[in-house]
């Protein structure tokens, strides 16, 4: 039974080191990852296709067009970071060594566009009031 403890005890430590944020309705989950340590800062997402759309909106307002697309995958490519994108996942790692204080800060101001764009999706429109 201790091993078992244990062994549940450090999936739930590995999921916390990632800084995980996740969201859970009858329709969708959707789930956010932050990963830093002194060389690299790594990004994951989950999400609904739904969600898709807008997620792209600001990863190609803040990286540019992307080097390759596939029927799939979207990818970026820099010479401090890499990511790829799907319509319901995204990954990003960024090596803070090759990087300048700068270029890491815009990666945060990324982090956190990222989140809210998957924070709400568009507010519904009220149905038509009955006259």
């Amino acid at each position: 039974m201790k091993r078992y403890l244990f062994i549940l005890m450090m999936t739930l430590g590995s999921w916390a080191a990632y800084g995980q944020t996740t969201t859970t309705t009858k329709s969708e989950k959707t789930g956010f990852y932050v990963h830093e340590t002194d060389t690299e800062y790594l990004l994951k997402a989950n999400f609904s296709s739904e969600r898709s759309k807008r997620f792209l909106e600001v990863l190609k307002a803040h990286l540019g067009n992307p080097a390759q697309t596939n029927d799939k995958t979207t990818f970026w490519e820099g010479t401090n970071y890499s990511a790829s994108f799907t319509k319901q996942s995204f990954k990003a790692s960024f090596d803070k060594e090759k990087a300048s204080p700068k270029q890491l800060t815009s990666f945060k101001k990324l982090t956190a566009e990222l989140q809210a764009a998957l924070e709400q999706a568009k507010t519904p429109t009220p149905p038509p009031t009955a006259q």
